[in-house]
């Protein structure tokens, strides 16, 4: 239950724990893989001898309202994991920053063969999409600002809604349908003709690296995002505009074919090094480095 102070931690503690036992877990000879830095997770990996515990830094909470729980566990994390994942650059120096040891650089990646081996042409641009979580650091006032300028254009945002966006409800080139089923994703992009990362600035857009981004990419789709450091290696498919006149500028230039890209090569090298096959097989060759103590 995410729930905080003193009079769930061991409630939450005791649960975790008996769930453990029931499924025969022996943490002496087992690997505790870890993402959410709660104080419950943290108490129950110091109670237990666990045979390696593996701490994955996905995002940069400081930029997030979070527990300050959470900042204080993540710290106790970095600095006692066995090995310590990294998903962005940024979060690697954020974490050796805290850490004596080791951090391994593994961005997120794509499943490849969930898109086929063909895609469809995109055709003239009519839709700009945006799918994954929609929390605070959606910059609403960018999309209001480029699709109040582009109303011939759709401008779609689809996932979880976890604020309001009482100016996009409004507007009658956007629709805000809600969350979609996985298997429905390449669905969306292959209907898509542009993607979108609408993030604002701050230190959880540098440090975040998007699983959507993976994915528009192995469809072949032009992605048009703020300050995302993790998309500048995929330039120029990915293109990164900071204000709202850069966007509409980006977004006349793909409709003049200012801005292209080879697809089919960028497609044979997302497939190559950027499937989850890859990336596990990164993450074993760490692991098997660290083996696991009994």
């Amino acid at each position: 239950m995410p729930l905080f102070g003193r009079p769930f931690y061991g409630l939450n503690r005791r649960l975790l724990e008996s769930q453990l036992d029931d499924l025969g877990v022996d943490p002496a000879a087992s690997t505790a893989w870890v993402y959410l830095p709660h104080p419950v997770i943290v108490d129950i990996l110091e109670r237990r001898r666990w045979g390696r515990v593996v701490f994955d830094l996905c995002d940069d909470i400081d930029d997030m309202e979070v527990h300050p729980a959470l900042r204080e566990g993540e710290t106790s994390l970095l600095r006692s994991a066995d090995v310590v994942f990294a998903t962005a650059e940024a979060l690697v120096d954020k974490a050796r920053r805290v850490r004596d040891g080791e951090v391994h650089y593994v961005p997120n990646g794509v499943d490849a063969a969930r898109f086929g081996d063909k895609i469809e042409s995109p055709g003239k641009l009519r839709r700009v999409l945006y799918v994954g979580a929609i929390y605070e650091w959606l910059d609403e006032d960018l999309i209001v600002e480029v699709a109040s300028a582009r109303p011939d254009l759709e401008f779609r945002i689809v996932g979880p809604l976890r604020r309001p966006l009482p100016r996009l409800v409004k507007m009658a080139n956007v629709s805000i349908p809600g969350p979609v089923a996985a298997e429905d994703v390449p669905k969306e992009i292959a209907a898509a003709q542009l993607c979108m990362i609408p993030f604002r600035p701050g230190p959880l857009t540098e440090a975040t690296d998007p699983l959507k981004l993976y994915e528009a990419l192995i469809a072949g789709r032009p992605v048009l995002a703020t300050a995302l450091h993790q998309g500048e290696r995929f330039a120029p498919a990915v293109r990164l505009e900071a204000t709202a006149p850069g966007w509409l500028q980006a977004i006349a230039d793909l409709e003049s074919g200012a801005w292209s890209f080879d697809v089919d090569a960028l497609r044979e090298r997302v497939a190559r090094e950027e499937d989850w096959r890859e990336r596990f097989a990164r993450m074993d060759r760490v692991l098997d480095a660290e083996p696991v103590s009994v």
